[in-house]
């Protein structure tokens, strides 16, 4: 599975590299509980939830280092 920014939560959570580049940006998030409700949404909405931890500056770091992982 590619990696993208529109990926669903759920198939990232999965992927341990993903996982790694989450908690290296929000330490503890992807052992949020809340992470289980958005498990369906696409990571590009998920991050802009209000409680996600991830600030715009993050979320296009974030889109830059998963674009250079799929690189």
């Amino acid at each position: 599975m590619a990696i993208t920014f529109d990926s669903l939560v759920k198939d990232l959570l999965a992927d341990p590299e993903a996982v790694a580049l989450f908690e290296e940006m929000v330490p503890g998030i992807s052992t949020n509980p809340a992470m289980k409700m958005i498990g369906g949404m696409p990571l590009s909405a998920a991050v802009k939830l209000p409680q996600s931890g991830f600030t715009p500056e993050m979320i296009e770091e974030l889109k830059a280092k998963i674009e250079a992982m799929n690189a």
